[in-house]
């Protein structure tokens, strides 16, 4: 996840940035050296200014639009990759599934795990992330509750799109850890 700073150096480093501050610069440089001093002095200053707050405001508008689609693009719960039966190491649980990276997982979380039906979204069942691997992808440990055998067990070996009817969210109903 990038910070503010970060996305602010991005924008002024970056192609656009870099050619909105040389125009801007060139701008107040000509500015400055081409009106004549005789007629007045504060002409200078004024375009020079002018020209450094459009690049500056250039740079917040950019910075403002790239986190606000970074951060819409953050909000997407993470495809459902591969689904496959649990090892022995997690023998409660009924199987492993592989989600594609996000930045809302991180080791041993808890997580819900819906399965699209009609329209609905059932809740089937909980996990634990039990890896982030290297290349960023996350591991769950899936935990089925009784009534939902079938559901995500069928999915063990499936294709692609037959697991985008699969949904892992960051969160699990309060009645299932214990709370009221």
């Amino acid at each position: 996840m990038m910070n503010f700073s970060d996305r602010l150096w991005k924008t002024v480093s970056g192609s656009l940035g870099a050619a909105v501050a040389l125009f801007s610069l060139g701008i107040s440089i000509f500015g400055f050296f081409a009106i004549d001093e005789a007629r007045t002095l504060s002409l200078r200053w004024v375009i020079s200014i002018v020209f450094i707050l459009v690049y500056v405001s250039f740079v917040f508008l950019r910075t403002a639009y790239d986190a606000h689609f970074c951060a819409q693009a953050g909000n997407q719960l993470p495809a459902v990759e591969r689904v496959i039966s649990a090892t022995a190491a997690y023998a409660d649980a009924k199987a492993i599934l592989l989600l594609a990276p996000s930045d809302i997982f991180s080791h041993d979380f808890v997580v819900s795990v819906f399965v699209r039906e009609e329209g609905f979204e059932m809740f089937t069942g909980y996990g634990q992330v039990i890896n982030v691997q290297g290349d960023k992808r996350i591991q769950v440990a899936y935990y089925q509750l009784a009534g939902h055998e079938d559901k995500v067990s069928e999915l063990v070996g499936k294709s692609k799109s037959a697991l985008s009817e699969l949904l892992v969210k960051p969160s699990v109903p309060r009645s299932y850890l214990g709370g009221a």
